[in-house]
């Protein structure tokens, strides 16, 4: 617009963005693995439910745990994982049946947290440098940490993307979400 239009005015708030480790803080931690016959299992007393599902971006690892967003990058580093970042084709790899099933109307943490300004996002832990055009819900209420699923089809058709992306609490407890470029474990399957 010509800087002589009227309009109405709006402030932003101080450009304050969440503190944040040093990447090299992000660590596989090999105390909470055990081998068993080959395959690689996480410890008993750290055994975290969750599946695993892959396609082309890598392994995703939807955990059954609940956590603020820290603990869920923490919980993910441990595991020799990251948080799951948010980029633009995300919607395209997550669109495989299983993983809908995954994510279909609970909501997984994400990398995606404030980059300082209000309405400017990073992925921590990534060196992701596009921009995310989906838009983030829930801005206006606070929140510096971003979620996300996938809204059931009907609701899609409705409401637009079947992404859904909002700001959160950061101190909030939602499911462990993690992806990376391997499965770092087996699943152990209890028999009842």
């Amino acid at each position: 617009m010509d800087c002589a239009f009227k309009a109405h005015f709006s402030c932003e708030s101080e450009c304050l963005r969440p503190i944040l480790p040093p990447q090299n803080e992000c660590q596989k931690d090999g105390s909470l693995f055990e081998k068993i016959g080959g395959k690689t299992y996480l410890k008993k007393e750290h055994e975290i439910r969750g599946t695993w599902e892959q396609n082309e971006l890598g392994f995703y690892f939807f955990g059954e745990k609940f956590v603020n967003w820290q603990e869920n990058w923490m919980t993910c580093c441990r595991l020799g994982l990251k948080p799951i970042a948010l980029i633009n084709n995300i919607l395209d790899h997550l669109e495989t049946p299983n993983i809908i099933a995954a994510m279909q109307g609970v909501v997984y943490w994400t990398a995606m947290t404030r980059a300082g300004c209000h309405l400017h996002f990073e992925n921590f832990l990534h060196n992701e440098s596009e921009t995310f055009v989906f838009a983030i819900y829930g801005i206006r209420k606070g929140g510096s940490c971003v979620a996300a699923s996938i809204r059931d089809p009907k609701s899609a058709e409705v409401v637009g993307p079947s992404l859904a992306v909002k700001t959160k609490n950061c101190a909030s407890k939602l499911l462990l979400g993690c992806e990376g470029t391997e499965q770092t474990f087996e699943i152990r399957v209890t028999k009842l």
